[in-house]
C-alpha cells in the first residue's frame, strides 16, 4: 500500500509539475511521461496486492491497451523503417527505425512470457520491470513529441509577426525538393493568413550553398516563392548558414538589422519545430514556430531522428529529470 501511495504522489507532483512548465514544451512533455509510468507503477501495486475480480478486470484491461499501443508504436517504425530502405538503401534515420520497432516488439513479447510463466517473482522479472518502465518511459516521451509536431503542421499564427523566416532542407539538382517545398508551401499560407490580418510581412528563404549544389537553397527558395507571387522586395535572401543553429543566428542578424523590435514566425517541416523552438528560446530570437506537413513514408523514420537529437541537445534537462525515473521502478522493486 505504501509503495502505491509514493508512486502515486509522485506522478501528482509531475503532473502539477507539467502544468507549470508554460512555454516549455519539452520540459512539460518529460513530466507527463513520468508521471503516466509513475500512476502505471502505482496501479500495478495495488493489483498485485490481493484484490477482487473488479481488480482483475482492470489489470487485464489495462495491460491488453498497453501491449495493443506498444505493439502499433513497433509496427509503424519497422514498417516505415523497412519502407525506407527498400526505396532509399540502408541509412541511420532507417535503421534506427527498424532497431527501435524490433527492440519494442521484442521487449513486449518477452514481459508477456515472464508475466504468464513465472508470475513476476524472477530475477529476470525485476530486469524486466527496469527495461518496461524506461521503454514505455521514451515510448510516452516520442508518441508526446509526434503529437507536438503534428499539431504543429495545423496551427495558424496566433500574432502579428513582422517576418516569415524559411528554413532551408537542400536541393537536389539545384531544385526545390518535396521536402523543402512543403515548407514554402507553409510559409505562403502563413503570408496570407498574415495579410488578412493587416500585416505586411518579410519573407526570409535562410540556407547556403552546399558542397554539391550549384545555387544556393535560399537563392532557389526565393525564386519558388517569387513565381508564387511574392513580390521580390518582400524576399530576403540568407544564404551562409549550414545547419539550423546558423540558419536562425543569420536570419536573427538580418531582422534586428531591419527592426531591433521584430516578432517573426519561423517556418520548419513538423518533425523539426520542436528543436527550431529550443533553439530560438536559447539563441534568443523572437519569434514563434509552424510546421509544414511531411510524407508520411519519410516522417516517422525523420521524427525519430529528431527525437533523438532533441533528446541530445536539452540534455541538461532531460537526464535529470530521467533520473526520477528511479522513484516509480523503485516502488515496482519494492513492492515485490
Amino acid at each position: 500500500m505504501m509503495q502505491s501511495l509514493i508512486a502515486g504522489a509522485f506522478s501528482l507532483m509531475c503532473a502539477m509539475g507539467a502544468l507549470l512548465c508554460v512555454g516549455q514544451p519539452f520540459r512539460r512533455s518529460v513530466l507527463l511521461a513520468l508521471a503516466a509510468v509513475s500512476l502505471g507503477s502505482a496501479v500495478m501495486c495495488r493489483l498485485a496486492a490481493p484484490h477482487t475480480a473488479v481488480w482483475t478486470g482492470v489489470a487485464i484491461a489495462l495491460a491488453v491497451v498497453a501491449v495493443v499501443v506498444v505493439l502499433t508504436l513497433a509496427a509503424l517504425l519497422f514498417a516505415d523503417g523497412l519502407l525506407l530502405t527498400r526505396s532509399q538503401g540502408a541509412a541511420p534515420p532507417q535503421s534506427a527505425a527498424l532497431a527501435a520497432g524490433t527492440g519494442l516488439a521484442v521487449l513486449t513479447l518477452l514481459t508477456c512470457l515472464a508475466a504468464c510463466s513465472t508470475g513476476g517473482h524472477s530475477l529476470a522479472a525485476a530486469f524486466l520491470i527496469v527495461l518496461d518502465a524506461s521503454a514505455m518511459y521514451l515510448a510516452l516521451l516520442f508518441v508526446l513529441f509526434l503529437s507536438h509536431a503534428r499539431l504543429s503542421g495545423r496551427l495558424r499564427p496566433r500574432r502579428r509577426a513582422d517576418y516569415v523566416v524559411v528554413l532551408g532542407a537542400g536541393l537536389v539538382d539545384g531544385r526545390v525538393t518535396p521536402l523543402l517545398a512543403g515548407r514554402l508551401e507553409r510559409a505562403l499560407e502563413v503570408n496570407r493568413a498574415l495579410l488578412a490580418r493587416g500585416c505586411r510581412p518579410t519573407l526570409i528563404a535562410s540556407g547556403g550553398q552546399g558542397a554539391d549544389e550549384e545555387r544556393s537553397e535560399a537563392e532557389a527558395m526565393a525564386a519558388y516563392l517569387t513565381a508564387r507571387g511574392v513580390p521580390a522586395d518582400r524576399v530576403r535572401r540568407e544564404d551562409r548558414s549550414r545547419n539550423t543553429e546558423e540558419n536562425l543566428v543569420n536570419s536573427a542578424r538580418i531582422m534586428r538589422r531591419e527592426d531591433t523590435g521584430y516578432y517573426c514566425t519561423v517556418i520548419t517541416s513538423d518533425f523539426h519545430v520542436f528543436r527550431t523552438a529550443l533553439l530560438m528560446r536559447r539563441l534568443g530570437v523572437r519569434g514563434s514556430t509552424a510546421g509544414a506537413w511531411t510524407a508520411p513514408s519519410y516522417w516517422l523514420a525523420a521524427a525519430l531522428r529528431e527525437f533523438v537529437a532533441v533528446l541530445w541537445f536539452d540534455r541538461a534537462v532531460f537526464l535529470p529529470l530521467t533520473a526520477l525515473l528511479a522513484v516509480p521502478v523503485l516502488t515496482a522493486l519494492l513492492r515485490r
